[in-house]
Formats: structure tokens, sequence, C-alpha cells
């Protein structure tokens, strides 16, 4: 083989491994990028996984934003263990209702929710729409909700792993909230004993909105890799963790969608509706998130501290440290100048990953 084939021969050997390192160079990225998108679950447990939650950077967000049907069992929830004893507050529940005053007792609440007001109320209790993402919310009714969906997935989780009965006899006080639970406060059906304790990797923080700079992550990627688009139905399954809520609460009927409170069905109204919120696609969001971390404290300084009325307690967890340490916030809630337009958007949960010390005072 003369000189020239001989060199030129290496030449082309050199082109080919660095064809070669370019493309696994490119791999490599790519594999990165899909990682940060939210594609690798390896690192979530196996129920914040069947629940849909993906990793977004440093905090997890579920893929599909909170819908119609949801919120309706959250009312329905409401409705059953507070409508007795606290109408007045289960009547501010209600969206977009200017007379919450007439709703004096819980039939006058399910009422309104069979024979809806207004475009907003027609929107969210409609058959034809329980699937839809629910909008149009109060600050108020935003925070309730993300607090009674972080309980709500605490209390499905005890149970998923035998530790809590099912209870769906819950009145005033004597009802589940996380807070209570590991500070010993409620009780519930245990089934066989078992201590839970905010310092271990049980539980997950509460559920809150995304901040300013996490919003542009929450919906980029679904499990698949494609784009989630927020404007379509969302169908509840068995993963859902609100599903032994829904088989309570919500009845399918003729071809009628019905809310079950003891022994009675209030049905739906079932119409299509000219409606604009298909191309909603704001995400409700804190601005600041130092201001969200204001007010916070360890775990250890709620001891004493009791439930009220409604079996909850004055704080949130929301998280620990990077050195593993719980941390708790006081409720309060958030002030407009902190957070987005909430009745022009649509609600994903979020939780946070540790807690970064720049946040932490």
């Amino acid at each position: 083989m003369s000189n020239n084939s001989l060199a030129g021969s290496k030449i082309y050997e050199s082109k080919k491994f660095n064809i070669f390192r370019f493309s696994f160079f490119i791999c490599l990225i790519s594999i990165i990028a899909c990682t940060n998108y939210g594609l690798n679950r390896q690192d979530l447990p196996d129920l914040e996984q069947k629940a849909g939650f993906l990793n977004r950077f440093d905090f997890f967000a579920r893929e599909k934003p909170i819908t119609n049907r949801e919120y309706l069992i959250f009312l329905s929830w409401n409705i059953k263990v507070y409508g007795d004893s606290y109408p007045s507050y289960v009547s501010k529940l209600i969206p977009l209702e200017l007379g919450s005053d007439t709703l004096l007792n819980k039939d006058n609440i399910l009422q309104r929710i069979s024979e809806p007001s207004g475009s907003l109320q027609s929107y969210i209790f409609n058959a034809n729409y329980v699937d839809y993402p629910v909008t149009g919310l109060s600050v108020f009714q935003v925070a309730q909700l993300y607090e009674w969906m972080t309980d709500r997935y605490a209390e499905n989780k005890l149970i998923e792993v035998g530790y809590l009965n099912s209870n769906l006899e819950q009145r005033d006080e004597d009802s589940f909230s996380l807070e209570a639970h590991v500070l010993g406060q409620y009780q519930g059906d245990v089934r066989k004993g078992s201590e839970r304790s905010l310092a271990d990797d049980f539980f997950i923080p509460a559920f809150r909105l995304p901040f300013n700079m996490e919003k542009s992550y929450v919906q980029k990627r679904n499990r698949y890799g494609k784009n989630i688009k927020a404007w379509r139905k969302y169908k509840m399954t068995k993963n859902d963790f609100l599903w032994r809520w829904n088989k309570a609460y919500l009845k399918k009927a003729e071809n009628v969608i019905a809310l079950q409170i003891g022994v009675k069905l209030y049905p739906l109204m079932s119409k299509d509706l000219d409606l604009g919120y298909a191309n909603n696609n704001h995400i409700f969001h804190i601005k600041d998130p130092i201001a969200f971390y204001d007010h916070t404290k360890y775990v250890e300084e709620a001891r004493g501290i009791k439930k009220n009325k409604l079996g909850r307690m004055p704080f949130s967890y929301i998280g620990k440290n990077t050195y593993g340490r719980p941390i708790i916030r006081d409720k309060i809630l958030l002030a407009s100048e902190e957070v987005s337009d909430p009745s022009n958007s649509f609600y994903w949960l979020v939780y946070s990953g540790a807690i970064k010390n720049i946040y932490w005072p």
C-alpha cells in the first residue's frame, strides 16, 4: 500500500471516530435534556409515579391540571364532612357565588350545584365538561383546594400501604389532615400500627402553586415526551389518588352524572356551552418564591399546637432543607400581589424537592 493510501486511510478512520464522538455527545445531551424535562421518573417513589408526577429539575409536578371532576369531589367531601356544622364555610367554596349568604345550609349548596348560576358555574358543574380543567377560582378557593388535596394524597397513601382503612364517615374536627396526623391529633381507622413522621421520606411536601420561574417547565413534556396540551379531557383512572372518593361521591346512571351525598343523588346539568376557555394556557403561579418562604419554622416548634374545629393545623409541611430537616409554614393566605390572576388560569399540582438555603431564613 502506498504512503498516500495509508495516510488517506488514517484520515478516513480519524473522521469516522470524530463523527462517532460527535454523535455520542449529541445523544448524551439529548438524554440529559429529556431528563430535565421530566422524562426520567426513576427517582420518584412508585406511588408518586402512579399518581402521574414528573421530575421537573428541583421540583415535582403532576402532568395534568386540576379538573372540574376533582373540584366536584372536593366540594362533595366538604359538604359531607362540614356541611351540617359549618355551611357558611362550605358556601365560600362555590365558585363565583356572589350571593353566598343565600346558601344557608347543605341543601341550598347542593341545589346550587344542580342548578348553577352564570357561565362559570355552568361550566364547572356540567357533566359535559366534568373532565376538563377547572378555572375561575378565587385565591381563597385555590388555597383550600390545595390544602385538601395534600391531605387526601397523604390519606390515600396511608391507605395504599395498609396503615389506615378507608373512612368515608369523617365529620368536623374528626377528619384527616396530614399535620394533625403526624402530631398525633388524628388516629382514624388504623389497620396496623406504624409510626410515620415528617422526618422520613414517606410523606411528600404540601402541594403548592408553581413559582414564576417554574411555570414554563410545568407542562413542557408528559411521560411520553409530548408537549402537554392544557385544554382537553383528562379522564380519571384508578391510578388517580382521588379515585376512591370519586367512586364514593360521583355516580353515573342513564348518561347522567350526579353527586351522591348520603342516599340522595344530585344530578349535574348536561349542556354544551360556547366557551372561551379553550385558548386559556395561563398557569396560576406565585410571583415571588422568597415571599412564599416567609413565616417558616422547623416542625419541632409546632409541638403543643392544637388543631382547629375543621381538624386542621395552622401550618403546612412544605418540605425539607438541604440537611433533611422538615420545615413548616404558617397558613397565611397569599396576597394578590404575590400571585398571578387566579380567575384566568389553570391550576397545576406542584411540590418541592429539597428547599435551597437561599430561601431558608
